[in-house]
């Protein structure tokens, strides 16, 4: 508590000199475990505020991740069905469309279908266009999966 004494010469009552110097000292106390909760605050919520963007950064990556196996597994189906298409439709169509008649018309249609048939499994297995084809969904897909999961706001 403080105590109003009155001081010779001055018109009223004032603060003794030692009472004014516990005043500021207890100001100044105050003041220090003011600061030190202040920063202690502001330390607790600078972890917290790390924490998350970790969390985020974490959960953006999964969804990037995921975005991209499911693009791929797209993409291949894709794939496998055009080669099932260009590889087994010539085999089907060759044997069922050769002429059972003679033997060379036979052989014939069998090294027609042959060709295609080798035509398509090296143009699937290195760089035809097929190949360009999956590499295409599987982009596209990955860029539509961003950007409906809002992953990046540059995925365009």
């Amino acid at each position: 508590m403080l105590r109003l004494v009155r001081v010779p010469g001055t018109a009223g009552p004032a603060l003794a000199r030692s009472e004014k110097s516990k005043a500021a000292d207890e100001l100044m106390r105050k003041e220090e475990e003011h600061r030190s909760l202040v920063t202690n605050l502001r330390a607790k919520a600078d972890d917290q505020l790390r924490r998350k963007e970790e969390e985020h950064r974490t959960l953006i990556l999964k969804l990037r991740t995921k975005a991209a196996r499911l693009a791929r597994m797209i993409s291949w189906g894709f794939f496998g069905l055009i080669t099932c298409i260009l590889v087994v439709g010539p085999l089907a169509v060759g044997v069922l469309a050769t002429p059972s008649g003679t033997g060379i018309g036979r052989w014939m249609g069998y090294i027609i279908t042959g060709a295609v048939w080798l035509a398509g499994v090296l143009g699937l297995l290195w760089g035809g266009c097929v190949e360009q084809w999956r590499v295409n969904i599987e982009t596209r897909v990955f860029r539509s999966l961003r950007k409906w999961l809002s992953v990046d706001e540059e995925a365009t």
